[in-house]
């Protein structure tokens, strides 16, 4: 039997680095991220039936243009973690929130 697995990346860092013009942009960023979140966990369930596993992952402080390259890692460090994150999911740890580094992060 083959198992799929499905993720979806949500950055946090308009969390982190917050001045004042990015308010609407935050609170837009925090509330797709609670869609996200419980639709996420409804998916998990609702796949399992389907061996598909589900996981939330954040990519970390990526050296991006968007952060002005101050990132913390280079975005192929990212990407490969965020691969060994998805190649290690299974259906009992399905519905879970990863950081790229393999940390699990709380809700």
């Amino acid at each position: 039997m083959h198992c799929w697995q499905t993720a979806i990346c949500k950055t946090a860092v308009k969390s982190v680095l917050c001045p004042a013009a990015w308010y609407q942009s935050l609170v837009t960023t925090r509330a797709g991220a609670m869609v996200i979140a419980c639709q996420k966990l409804q998916l998990a369930v609702y796949l399992a039936s389907k061996d598909i596993t589900v996981a939330l992952l954040h990519p970390g402080w990526v050296q991006t243009r968007m952060v002005g390259f101050g990132g913390l890692i280079s975005p192929q460090e990212s990407a490969s973690g965020l691969v060994k994150v998805i190649a290690q999911l299974t259906q009992k740890n399905s519905g879970g929130f990863w950081h790229s580094n393999g940390e699990t992060l709380p809700w």
